[in-house]
């Protein structure tokens, strides 16, 4: 279920995020991008936007297991 939604992810236009890597291996991936490019966010009640300039999200944060 996870990896099927990772796929759709990376069938989108623009990456689905950033790789982070420790001595050339990878420790972590953030899912960021524009707000507008999150349907959660940008049809949110709740998290409103403040104003009409254009954002970009943290929406998800993993670091492998003993690195920070």
């Amino acid at each position: 279920m996870v990896e099927n939604a990772m796929r759709r992810l990376c069938e989108r236009e623009g990456p689905p995020g950033v790789i982070t890597y420790r001595d050339g291996e990878p420790v972590g991936w953030c899912s960021i991008g524009p707000r507008t490019g999150i349907p959660r966010l940008a049809g949110s009640k709740l998290i409103r936007p403040e104003d009409v300039v254009p954002v970009w999200s943290i929406i998800c944060v993993v670091v492998r297991s003993g690195h920070r």
